[in-house]
């Protein structure tokens, strides 16, 4: 139950890494204790996984394109003529 609350957290509160990596750590737990028997919410884990996951990618790809045109954007700025 907790894996799929973080995951759709990762979305809602825009918090990918902080909330996608734990998801992705509590799903595979709950999915080793529904193997065992133990439990028996294995579709919550899997969705908390795959929302976990979904959100440390689109969290990597935010900060890979952050690093890329936040240069990008303080040279353009750089290159505008002082307004008189």
């Amino acid at each position: 139950m907790w894996s799929l609350v973080l995951g759709i957290a990762s979305f809602v509160l825009s918090c990918g890494l902080l909330t996608g990596i734990p998801a992705i750590i509590l799903g595979t737990q709950a999915r080793r204790a529904v193997a065992n028997g133990q439990a028996d919410n294995g579709g919550l884990a899997t969705a908390g996984i795959v929302l976990g996951w979904v959100a440390v990618g689109l969290s990597v790809v935010a900060i890979a394109l952050a690093a890329i045109l936040f240069p990008a954007l303080l040279a353009w700025v750089g290159s505008i003529p002082d307004q008189q």
